[in-house]
């Protein structure tokens, strides 16, 4: 199932009368990239009918914490927490735990793996968040390097999409363990 795909079938859990979705969104994204506000393009048709508000969560994590729980007192019908950074994934897990928010049935959701946000999924508090693949973003050019290296060129380094994993409740306990893969442990795999 494609990222898109899998957000659409949690997005679309949100009744258009309920309320609004919350997406924070950090005042500058790293290398200066572009980030529309709002739901991907992809996801357009399926979330077109949700009405949501978009809000700078600002830049560290105490002003984060404090903009979205301001923004959650001021709008207590709110259906969704969706994140796009670490940091503001882990300020959503932080106001949901505070007020019962996933547990109530809001759908709270982010990008990246702090260790935080992956204890909030474990508890119930947050409902999935996205795993950008980070050992495949380092491991990847590193062979690609090397593979151009030792064929003297002919094996050129190419693009590589390391797709998205999502964590959930169902496979939280694969990211809480200890993982070279994770970055948490240094063993080989056996």
């Amino acid at each position: 199932m494609s990222s898109e795909r899998f957000a659409a079938t949690r997005l679309i859990v949100i009744p258009a009368a309920i309320g609004s979705c919350f997406c924070a969104f950090l005042p500058a994204q790293a290398a200066g990239e572009d980030v529309e506000p709002g739901p991907p393009p992809a996801l357009a048709p399926e979330v077109a009918c949700v009405p949501y508000d978009v809000v700078n969560a600002g830049p560290d994590p105490a002003t984060e914490i404090s903009r979205i729980e301001g923004y959650y007192l001021s709008h207590k019908n709110v259906a969704g927490l969706f994140a796009t950074g670490g940091s503001d994934t882990y300020a959503c897990g932080f106001v949901s735990a505070k007020y019962g928010l996933a547990k109530a049935g809001v759908i709270v959701a982010g990008f990246d793996l702090f260790p935080q946000s992956l204890g909030y999924i474990n508890t119930g508090d947050m409902t999935f968040t996205v795993d950008q693949q980070a050992y495949l973003q380092g491991y990847l050019p590193v062979q690609q390097m090397y593979l151009y290296k030792v064929s003297g060129g002919l094996v050129g380094p190419t693009d590589s999409d390391t797709s998205h994993a999502y964590v959930t409740k169902d496979n939280v306990a694969l990211y809480l363990g200890k993982s070279r893969f994770g970055g948490s442990a240094t063993a080989e795999p056996t």
